[in-house]
């Protein structure tokens, strides 16, 4: 069958994440519109030719049975080596951490191209 001719040493990872309360199906769609909004703001960013682009994943949602009950997951590809959390919600800086220009820059563009409803 086609499943089992597939070369599995060359497939994509993938990270399925949860919330850890139960959370109704809403939630999980909400965080997907969310992402590609974000996706559709880096793409009009990117119109503008900056000199680091910027990018953000597919994702979807995977619904499982298991065990007479229904949960779900955001699925997204796994991107190895480790997290860096460049500015927070707040627009607040990690001093301690590498300082890149290019996440306050786009976090800025998003603020100004959405008239100040959205900040990325």
């Amino acid at each position: 069958s086609f499943f089992f001719s597939m070369n599995w040493a060359h497939c994509n990872n993938y990270v399925a994440k949860r919330y850890m309360q139960a959370h109704d199906s809403d939630i999980y769609f909400d965080d997907i519109k969310m992402q590609m909004v974000a996706k559709d703001m880096a793409s009009r960013y990117n119109q503008g030719g900056p000199p680091k682009a910027v990018d953000f994943l597919h994702a979807f949602v995977m619904e499982v049975q298991r065990d007479g009950k229904t949960e779900y997951f955001c699925v997204e590809r796994l991107i190895a080596g480790e997290y860096v959390k460049h500015n927070n919600n707040s627009g607040a800086l990690d001093f301690d951490g590498v300082h890149r220009a290019t996440p306050h820059v786009f976090s800025r563009f998003s603020f100004y191209a959405s008239s100040g409803k959205l900040m990325v």
